[in-house]
């Protein structure tokens, strides 16, 4: 997608890319090692095309939350949701993000177009329950 829309972006000198990464990659964790190997490919993508495009008014902000509550853990036990449930339940007290909240924190970078917002290692909490 990036490919296709950056040259009108750098042709206008406008533009913002927001790319979602995770904390998976900065820190890798058992049995995710291409995961994480995509989620820090995705950090260093949003990297690279920031110093590239830094004397345009193009802003570029990774997202890398921690643990989301999503389907993914669902599809990374092949459908067994009660496996996947498992690990929210046992963290959701301390560190899960629900969806909703990431996509408030996304809302906010889109809107705040007037503040430069780099989330290179944003770190997200949820409310306390």
């Amino acid at each position: 997608m990036t490919r296709r829309f950056l040259p009108r972006m750098v042709e206008e000198n406008q533009g913002h890319i927001i790319n979602m990464g995770s904390t998976a990659g900065i820190y890798a964790y058992a049995g995710a090692a291409v995961y994480a190997a995509t989620k820090a490919a995705v950090k260093f993508l949003s990297d690279g095309i920031r110093i590239d495009t830094i004397e345009k008014n193009i802003k570029v902000s990774t997202i890398q939350p921690g643990i989301v509550e999503t389907d993914f853990s669902q599809v990374r036990f092949h459908g067994d949701k009660e496996r996947a449930d498992t690990v929210y339940k046992i963290i959701s007290s301390m560190l899960a993000v629900k969806k909703w909240s990431m996509l408030e924190k996304l809302l906010f970078i889109m809107k705040n177009k007037a503040i430069v917002l780099t989330f290179t290692e944003m770190v997200m909490e949820s409310p306390a329950t």
